[in-house]
């Protein structure tokens, strides 16, 4: 009798650490999974970047002073939608949100669609030409 109840216990320990180990693992992959902020647009002032934002997101806008403040902290990394990822670079002494360059312009800053300041996605202008269509 005793050592059914030992392998019970050894059965029961096993699938708790099993499930212990699973449960760390996702809570391990959910934390990484919320560290990365995907920016789709952003909200500009004399064409510099003065938000960030992803209207589908949980965060929806963060300001630049925040967002270069939650890069240098590591608390979250910054992307944009082709996935490269957003730095901070000092200008004159001051910091600005900056992607790395390369041979595509799709992926700069300055070309996301805008935002307003609360988050929300502003459509592009249209030209009045669809009208000739």
């Amino acid at each position: 009798m005793r050592q059914v109840i030992t392998v019970v216990l050894v059965a029961l320990v096993a699938l708790g650490v099993g499930y212990w180990l699973n449960k760390s693992q996702t809570s391990v992959a959910v934390a990484y999974e919320n560290t990365v902020r995907e920016i789709t647009n952003v909200h500009k002032s004399s064409n510099e970047v003065v938000r960030v934002c992803n209207p589908n997101s949980d965060w929806r806008v963060r300001s630049r002073a925040d967002a270069i403040q939650d890069i240098r902290n590591n608390l979250y990394t910054y992307i944009v939608v082709t996935r490269v990822e957003v730095g901070v670079q000092e200008r004159e002494g001051e910091p600005y949100l900056i992607t790395p360059p390369d041979n595509t312009e799709l992926n700069n800053l300055q070309n996301l669609p805008d935002c307003d300041e609360e988050g929300n996605a502003i459509p592009p202008e249209t030209t009045g030409d669809e009208d000739d269509l």
